[in-house]
C-alpha cells in the first residue's frame, strides 16, 4: 500500500484509506501485507484480518524513513497466521534504509494507532521488530494475543508508547528481547 514518495506524495496529497483485506492467503514475495515506504500522501484506516502468510521476506510490514513525511494511522491487523519468514514476522520500521527516490528533507513520518492482535506463527528469523527514529519515536503501538516462535525474539527501539498484552515469543536461538530508547511501556502477561 503506497501513496507517493516525499514531495510528490505531499503535492498530490491523496491518502490510501478505508481499506479492508480479509481471508487472503499470501505466499512468498516481499511481504504478506506491506505499507510503505512510499506513504508520503498518507495511509489510514486499514484493516487486515483472517489471513495466512507463508514464506517470503516478512509477514506484516510497515516501513518509512526520514524525509518521507506523511502519516500511517489507524491500522489494524487481526487473526493472522505467519509462517516461515526469512526476516521478521512483524516489522514496524521508520528507520528504513533503501529508496528509489532519496528524500530531500529530514521531515519524519508519523506512525500512530497501530493495533496488531491474534497473531500466531513460527519459522521467522525475528519475531517482532519495532523501530522508530531517535528524534521522532513511534507512538501508540498496541500488541495483544501474539504467539510467535523465531530465531530471535523481540526488538523495540525508539518507541514512546507501547502496550503489550498476552505476548509469547519463543526464541529458538536464545536471542532475547531488546528494548532501547523505549518509554511508556505497559506489559501484561508477556513472555518474551
Amino acid at each position: 500500500i503506497n501513496s507517493g514518495m516525499n514531495e510528490d506524495g505531499w503535492r498530490v496529497g491523496k491518502p490510501c484509506e478505508n481499506i479492508v483485506i480479509r481471508s487472503c492467503r499470501m505466499k512468498e514475495g516481499h511481504g504478506g501485507v506491506v505499507i510503505g515506504s512510499g506513504m508520503s500522501g498518507g495511509v489510514r484506516n486499514v484493516h487486515v484480518s483472517d489471513c495466512k502468510f507463508f514464506g517470503g521476506e516478512r509477514g506484516i510490514r510497515l516501513k518509512s524513513m526520514r524525509g518521507r513525511g506523511g502519516f500511517v494511522e489507524n491500522i489494524r491487523f487481526d487473526s493472522i497466521e505467519i509462517n516461515d519468514m526469512r526476516n521478521e514476522a512483524i516489522q514496524i520500521n521508520m528507520f528504513y534504509g533503501s529508496s528509489t527516490v532519496v528524500p530531500r528533507t529530514n521531515i519524519p513520518p508519523d506512525f500512530r494507532n497501530i493495533r496488531i492482535g491474534n497473531i500466531t506463527g513460527k519459522g521467522a528469523e525475528t519475531a517482532v521488530e519495532i523501530r522508530g527514529l531517535p528524534e521522532h519515536p513511534l507512538t501508540d503501538i498496541y500488541l495483544n494475543d501474539i504467539t510467535l516462535e523465531a530465531a530471535a525474539g523481540f526488538v523495540c527501539i525508539d518507541v514512546d508508547k507501547i502496550e503489550m498484552k498476552n505476548i509469547t515469543v519463543k526464541s529458538t536461538e536464545k536471542r532475547s528481547a531488546v528494548f532501547t530508547n523505549t518509554k511508556n511501556i505497559q506489559m501484561e502477561n508477556c513472555r518474551i
